[in-house]
């Protein structure tokens, strides 16, 4: 459950008193308003740090303790009957006391804010580099396929009033820009537009900087316009039955108004306008779409290797030169899977380095061990910081999948659910959030689909680097650290066990004493197995209502309906189940053979021992959905 869920259902249980819960819940909200404005200014200051540290654990603190009263107020309505043989440790007033000193705590935290604000810092966002037209074409390898792709769609010979815009997307570093600027630069490109113009978007999507930019590089000239109105009106004209081609370079985020009004002057140029429009982020090219996406696929080994080459060695100089090269450049080009950015930066590093020791540490190194102002951290870390909050702490943990591991939405959405990373809204379900969430992702390029399994989703490598990276530099302090309760097993758990061990020691002796003389003790026995039983499905409903996630029986159905991603349980507590009702059906039988004068040719010892081993081995063995990856908690 959310904090907010907890609240709601102690205040319907009647477990604390209300004044209190709202207080708990005021605080919280504050305290997470301070984390959501920490967690975009990025502070790195150690000192603000480890008071936004402080403050995080303290929120922990108050979750762990709401989520044992719910856990008591559900235990307590499942067991009444159990209620005399359910020990408690401790007593309601001594959590209440706990709360109270916890809230002390945070209080006395947010009265050190205004102390810290003078030491908070400056943001660490670093900042989008500028990009131009100009190309070297030495330097593109392997992109001669793509470069007549893009060619062909601009050279046709539309001449409706329609700008046609060609978007190229695809991951960062894969080189979106480059296969750009050396279309831009391509001669037929120059004999067929009339007018050429590039522009560096980056950042917010401001149409009045983009219009002034594209004027700017038609006239050659400075433009002092403040308005965008005489803006577009010289636009308009200078482009007035002209053909033009416009890039607009690495957009990361657009409207459709401000699209739409972008265009309205460059609707007055010749039929066969083009845009081309480079970006990382899907949706961006579904706003600008009038022909299908071109998906900017990675680099062959071998192109990136000669790529890498280049850069890493003089133009006369080669591992063959330096054997003690040999075999460690073709790793680390496999290490940049097919990103031009992460060849040549790889390469760069390396060129005036030629100890096998330093080449072998880069190999084994990873993406924050690389110098900060390393090209390729910082084009990642913007593709981070472009993300709103709630999505940087799903992607970020991410970082806990194993490397190229394959996963279904279903499945990560599952996990974000779990731990509470999914932003509550009254209005829409969990999972529809979740799916958001999910698209999202991927339509920014954080996620590509499995080229093995269609269904399946995968994070590049370099991504999942950016997400581990993320998730210990920003994430520390939502790290548990303390393993959090609803992980380990549940001491209230134990009623269960021990009322079901006393009844299987009777009903073993019950089971020992009966005979065709004494059917009474096979009826005692039975009726113990079904004591048994009712003790069983108590726990397995109990479990239900502990993860809040259905009741017992919709489990069931949902089981039936071979759907069981909210499933609870173990295949060791269906497997219990069926023992207990086994144990049923052998003592019922037990009881006619007697009761007809003849002896029971099945002993429920057998059955018992099947039980009682399901019993010791649910308290060892997890659900497999919950133990994947290490606790964390969003806010």
């Amino acid at each position: 459950m959310s904090s907010s869920e907890v609240i709601d259902f102690l205040i319907k249980s009647k477990k604390l008193e209300p004044g209190l819960l709202h207080r708990v819940n005021t605080t919280i909200i504050h305290v997470n308003a301070v984390l959501y404005d920490a967690e975009e200014k990025q502070i790195t200051n150690p000192a603000v740090k480890n008071w936004l540290d402080d403050l995080q654990d303290c929120v922990f603190e108050i979750d762990d303790l709401l989520d044992e009263f719910a856990h008591k107020a559900a235990r307590s309505k499942v067991l009444n009957f159990f209620s005399a043989l359910i020990p408690f440790s401790y007593k309601d007033e001594d959590m209440v006391d706990k709360l109270e000193e916890i809230l002390e705590k945070i209080d006395n935290l947010i009265n050190l804010k205004d102390a810290l604000k003078g030491i908070e810092g400056k943001p660490i966002i670093p900042q989008i580099p500028s990009t131009t037209c100009l190309v070297d074409e030495s330097d593109i390898y392997g992109r001669e396929a793509d470069q007549e792709a893009i060619m062909e769609l601009l050279l046709s010979n539309d001449q409706n009033d329609i700008v046609d815009v060609v978007p190229i997307v695809g991951l960062c570093g894969i080189g979106k820009t480059t296969l750009a600027q050396s279309v831009f630069n391509d001669y037929r490109v120059d004999q067929e537009f009339e007018i050429r113009a590039w522009v560096c978007v980056g950042g917010e999507f401001n149409v009045f900087q983009i219009t002034k930019s594209f004027l700017e590089g038609i006239t050659g000239k400075t433009c002092d316009y403040k308005e965008l109105n005489p803006l577009q009106v010289e636009l308009r004209d200078r482009l007035s039955m002209r053909k033009f081609l416009l890039v607009l370079d690495d957009i990361w985020n657009v409207n459709y108004e401000a699209w739409e009004l972008l265009q309205k002057p460059l609707k007055h140029g010749r039929g066969g306008g083009k845009i081309i429009v480079t970006t990382r982020n899907e949706s961006v090219a579904l706003v600008t779409l009038t022909i299908p996406i071109y998906h900017l696929r990675e680099l062959s080994d071998d192109d990136c290797y000669t790529l890498f080459r280049r850069h890493a060695f003089d133009s006369t100089e080669g591992t063959g030169e330096h054997p003690q090269l040999e075999g460690l450049d073709r790793e680390i080009v496999r290490k940049c899977r097919g990103l031009p950015l992460v060849a040549k930066t790889l390469g760069n590093l390396l060129h005036f380095e030629r100890d096998a020791r330093e080449w072998d540490k880069i190999l084994r190194s990873n993406i924050w061990d690389l110098p900060s102002d390393s090209s390729i951290l910082q084009s990642l870390l913007l593709s981070y910081y472009q993300l709103p909050s709630h999505l940087k702490r799903c992607f970020a943990y991410c970082a806990t999948f194993p490397r190229r591991h394959e996963f279904t939405r279903a499945e990560v959405v599952r996990l974000w659910t779990a731990k509470e990373l999914i932003q509550p809204n009254e209005n829409r379900q969990t999972e529809e959030l979740g799916d958001e969430y999910f698209q999202n992702l991927v339509s920014r390029s954080l996620f590509q689909r499995s080229s093995a399994n269609p269904s399946s989703f995968v994070m590049h490598d370099l991504n999942h680097d950016l997400a581990k990276f993320v998730y210990r530099t920003f994430f520390h302090h939502r790290i548990r650290r303390y393993p959090h309760r609803g992980d380990t097993k549940d001491i209230a758990e134990w009623p269960f066990i021990l009322t079901n061990i006393l009844l299987e020691i009777l009903l073993l002796a019950f089971d020992q004493m009966a005979s065709p003389k004494k059917p009474q003790y096979a009826l005692v026995a039975a009726s113990l197995s079904l004591a048994v039983l009712f003790v069983c499905i108590s726990e397995l409903i109990y479990k239900a209502m502990k993860k809040n996630s259905a009741t017992f029986f919709q489990i069931l159905r949902c089981m039936l309906h071979g759907s069981l991603e909210k499933n609870p349980y173990t295949f060791i507590d269906w497997f219990g189940l069926l023992s207990a009702f086994g144990q049923v059906v052998v003592s019922s039988i037990a009881y006619v053979y007697m009761r007809q004068g003849k002896d029971n040719p099945i002993k429920v010892s057998v059955v018992s021992l099947s039980f009682i081993i399901c019993l010791a081995s649910s308290k060892l063995v997890k659900n497999p959905n919950e133990a994947q990856l290490p606790t964390t908690r969003g806010y």
